[in-house]
């Protein structure tokens, strides 16, 4: 009995032992399985996009909700991306939006600032303004890129402040007035002016043009838009007066409300002209200007340069000069414009 209970002690023991040892071993495999798995997750990780909260932020800022402005927006994401910058994987996108209410501006700069942005991009003259006076002469100010904007240096900004770059508006009125009476048949006696007092690099330009005008000898009848609501009244007044065009001038809420302006323009006949070559896509017989994907995508540009380690210094407000001409066909049509064959050959687009 003794032999056989150490037999059957030793047939256990044995027993015992390779299950053990089989079971280490499997879990020695499962554990190198699992480091494994995490080195290829480790290195996978410098493929993809970096975390979040460790990519350089942008703000940009927007004075309002429009496909023009819009367009802007989609210019500059473009020259970042050409510049192999890949939003979400390089760089993190803030959008901020004053839904046309300036009040709002300031407060939407200084969150910009909570959150520590790498750089600041603005659309539009009130935008830039609210970054200048927000940032423009701090210690170690954050860089602010401008697109879809007045000279800075024609609002009081003297000097104008060190960090801001990009690419600005000339508001060339003299030559956008000679555009307008290359287009219109006969001699013009009398324009109309559509603006809002309200917005100031609006109220720039049409002072601006108001004195092309005057050198001209051409009246000019100016009609304000204080809100969207007025455009329609105001434009159905100039046409009252028999002017021969209602023109629009670097004017963001009167652009905003051009489908409107252009239902008045069809129905008395006026044909409109906007000193942006994009707004021809909202219903302007005639765009002259700067188009804002190209201008957005210019000063993206610099943007990307910027976040790539470029200085500040390098990198100086530039006036954005790719003036073009768009021509809407069916609008001109609507609003009585005859396209001549010159004005045909000066179009840079026909829509």
């Amino acid at each position: 009995m003794r032999d056989t209970l150490e037999d059957d002690k030793t047939g256990w023991n044995t027993g015992a032992t390779g299950q053990a040892g089989h079971g280490t071993r499997l879990w020695i495999v499962n554990c190198l399985a699992v480091v494994m798995a995490g080195l290829a997750l480790l290195s996978g990780c410098g493929r993809g996009p970096a975390p979040a909260d460790t990519m350089p932020r942008i703000g940009y800022l927007q004075l309002l909700e429009d496909p023009q402005l819009d367009e802007g927006r989609r210019g500059f994401l473009q020259a970042l991306s050409d510049a192999g910058l890949v939003q979400d994987r390089d760089f993190v996108m803030e959008y901020r939006c004053a839904q046309g209410d300036q009040v709002l501006l300031p407060s939407l700069m200084q969150s910009f600032l909570r959150d520590r942005v790498r750089l600041i991009a603005t659309s539009t003259t009130p935008c830039m303004l609210a970054a200048a006076h927000a940032v423009g002469h701090a210690r170690d100010p954050v860089p602010v890129v401008i697109t879809i904007s007045s000279d800075p240096a024609d609002f009081g900004l003297d000097p104008v402040p060190p960090n801001l770059t990009g690419y600005y508006n000339l508001n060339n009125m003299e030559e956008y007035l000679r555009v307008i009476l290359a287009c219109l048949p006969g001699p013009v006696r009398r324009l109309g002016l559509l603006s809002n007092p309200g917005e100031p690099n609006a109220e720039l330009a049409a002072a601006a043009f108001t004195i092309a005008c005057g050198e001209a000898e051409i009246e000019l009848c100016r009609m304000p838009v204080h809100s969207f609501g007025d455009a329609a009244a105001a434009a159905q007044a100039l046409a009252a007066r028999d002017v021969q065009a209602i023109v629009t001038a670097s004017d963001n809420l009167v652009y905003n409300a051009m489908p409107v302006i252009v239902r008045v323009a069809e129905k008395h006949r006026v044909p409109v002209f906007a000193a942006e070559a994009g707004i021809a896509r909202l219903g302007a017989a005639v765009g002259w200007g700067l188009d804002y994907c190209d201008w957005g995508y210019q000063s993206g540009t610099v943007a990307g340069r910027l976040l790539k380690g470029a200085a500040l210094s390098e990198e100086p407000l530039r006036p954005c000069t790719r003036y073009q001409i768009f021509l809407n066909e069916d609008s001109c049509r609507r609003q009585g414009l005859p396209i001549t064959a010159e004005l045909r050959r000066r179009a840079s687009k026909i829509i």
